[in-house]
């Protein structure tokens, strides 16, 4: 369910002041057209799971451009593909703040929470039925984390109908958690899919009695250099497909 999120043709921007993840003295100046090679490097590197490479080329763009939603969006991804969930929710959530709506985003924050905080569960040679069991087990032990780990596993499935019972266990353990954004975000995306009952509804409406996230709105988003929109497509095509 790990899902890379590139670049869409938007550059988010709100002003630099706000972040707090580089220090003005890490800033640096970097050229149009140093930008969209290391771009490429970075997503070659994706592509050929050069996971450290991959960080570095993004965090000199994040460097250059710290309001840059984008480039936050594909370190998290470098940073959820190589394991390292904090970073990755890290990333989405300053991405979020800088303007980013994109739903994928938020799916793609709930995600790395939930890998980062659920205990680590074996499901190898378990059928869904026996996971399944084993996450309603650990409920009933309050044992909360245990039965994230469980969930998140199903969610993680590309068969729809496990994958759904997977985001809605997931959201409902989130709720219990005391982490209702995370339980909305669930909620919603399960809505997007298509899978609407009473039971999400409720859900929904439960875990929308807190406060949620209020992304910062997107300004004006920057024109691209028409030189340079081949080797832009070429940059989403790939991310397309890895979607």
């Amino acid at each position: 369910m790990r899902k890379l999120l590139l670049l869409s043709g938007a550059v988010c921007a709100i002003s630099v002041s706000s972040l707090i993840f580089e220090s003005p003295t890490s800033a640096q100046t970097m050229s149009a057209d140093q930008e969209l090679v290391t771009a490429s490097k970075g997503v070659e590197a994706l592509k050929s799971g050069q996971n450290g490479l991959a960080i570095s080329e993004f965090t000199k763009l994040i460097n250059a451009n710290p309001s840059n939603c984008e480039y936050r969006t594909l370190r998290a991804s470098a940073y959820s593909d190589s394991g390292d969930y904090q970073k990755a929710a890290a990333d989405f959530e300053a991405a979020i703040r800088n303007g980013d709506k994109r739903p994928m985003v938020k799916d793609s924050l709930n995600n790395a929470i939930a890998s980062s905080i659920a205990a680590s569960v074996i499901t190898e040679g378990k059928s869904v039925k026996d996971i399944i069991a084993a996450g309603g087990a650990a409920l009933d032990r309050k044992d909360y984390k245990t039965a994230l780990g469980y969930y998140n596993v199903l969610a993680g499935q590309s068969k729809p109908v496990t994958h759904q019972f997977g985001l809605y266990a997931r959201g409902g353990v989130f709720l219990m958690m005391g982490r209702k954004a995370n339980a909305k975000i669930d909620a919603e995306a399960l809505i997007r899919e298509g899978a609407d009952n009473p039971d999400i509804r409720r859900l929904l409406s439960e875990a929308s009695r807190s406060n949620a996230m209020a992304p910062t709105p997107v300004k004006n988003a920057k024109q691209l250099d028409p030189a340079k929109m081949t080797k832009q497509k070429d940059i989403q095509d790939y991310i397309r497909k890895r979607f």
